[in-house]
């Protein structure tokens, strides 16, 4: 049960910070340009989440024929780094003026 309730967090939080960002993109985007910022940040999405996904996968499959556990705690591992370095870059994030 506490994982369900975590797991669903995640995802109201993925779900609101998706279409805050596609606000955000299409606000700052000139008229004409909306269509291809819109498409780019589309596709930037999937290939970021087809990556992370292939990483763990790989990484989780290779450990766990060592270790189940350590399988599940570097592919969690792995996840706290991917949200670090979200937050990291994040902080370069300016307003555009």
């Amino acid at each position: 049960p506490v994982v369900a309730v975590i797991w669903s967090l995640g995802g109201l939080g993925m779900g609101m910070a998706t279409s805050t960002l596609g606000v955000l993109l299409l606000d700052q985007s000139a008229t004409d340009q909306q269509g291809a910022n819109s498409a780019a940040m589309q596709i930037s999405d999937s290939i970021a989440e087809s990556l992370a996904l292939a990483i763990g996968a790989v990484t989780f499959a290779i450990l766990l024929t060592v270790d189940s556990t350590a399988a599940y705690v570097v592919v969690f591992g792995l996840s706290v780094a991917f949200v670090t370095g979200a937050l990291a870059l994040s902080g370069r994030l300016e307003p555009i003026r």
